[in-house]
């Protein structure tokens, strides 16, 4: 479970910040299944230029770790909401953590070439790609196969080395609501990420 979820939560966030190919306005629906249960995690992405909003489900609902981000890298900065809870926390897109993940997904190599597939109607390059990447200070190593398209600058499709499995199942090209990418204003600010899960399990307990 604690694995799939930052596996997913890993791709999620590498994803968000490589939204920007030749298409700018969209929206997509991507989904990863874990290989070792049933569960599986969605999330809806709303694409506006250099402005993101990533909706996340919880691959176990009693979890509860649903989640809604909404990046502005033009502004190198991130809104990170409970819905359930209507509450939310910011920060810098480029925190040290971050940068440093991000260097190590910026530096993955192609380790194999295994010919071309289409996907959702686009011709994708099928490739096996050797990353290393720093989560929670704990360096990982992955062999990834991934299926990659020049319309978008993101893959459609992603085979883990724990098999996990991340798909993009549909995109829908065209402008999206400016709204999606504004905190509601009935939220109300938290400190931090420890402060949310802190008043998560409160409202959790209290049921």
């Amino acid at each position: 479970m604690k694995k799939f979820l930052i596996i997913a939560c890993a791709v999620m966030l590498v994803t968000s910040v490589s939204l920007a190919g030749k298409v700018e306005n969209y929206s997509m629906t991507q989904v990863t299944k874990s290989a070792e249960s049933n569960q599986e995690m969605t999330q809806k992405y709303f694409v506006s230029g250099d402005k993101v909003r990533i909706e996340m489900s919880s691959p176990d609902p009693k979890m509860g770790l649903g989640m809604t981000v909404i990046a502005d890298q033009k502004a190198n900065h991130m809104y990170m909401m409970y819905p359930d809870e209507k509450i939310y926390w910011e920060s810098p897109m480029e925190d040290a953590e971050m940068k440093v993940m991000m260097e190590h997904f910026k530096n993955a190599r192609t380790i194999e070439k295994l010919g071309t597939e289409k996907i959702l109607g686009e011709k994708c390059t099928k490739e096996k790609v050797e990353t290393e990447m720093n989560i929670m200070n704990q360096e990982i190593k992955t062999v990834n196969t991934v299926w990659k398209c020049d319309k978008y600058e993101f893959p459609l499709k992603i085979i883990g080395d724990s098999g996990a499995v991340t798909e993009v199942t549909e995109i829908k090209e065209g402008k999206q609501d400016p709204k999606l990418f504004v905190v509601p204003k009935d939220y109300k600010k938290v400190a931090n990420m420890m402060e949310a899960m802190k008043i998560k399990m409160q409202k959790k307990n209290n049921k």
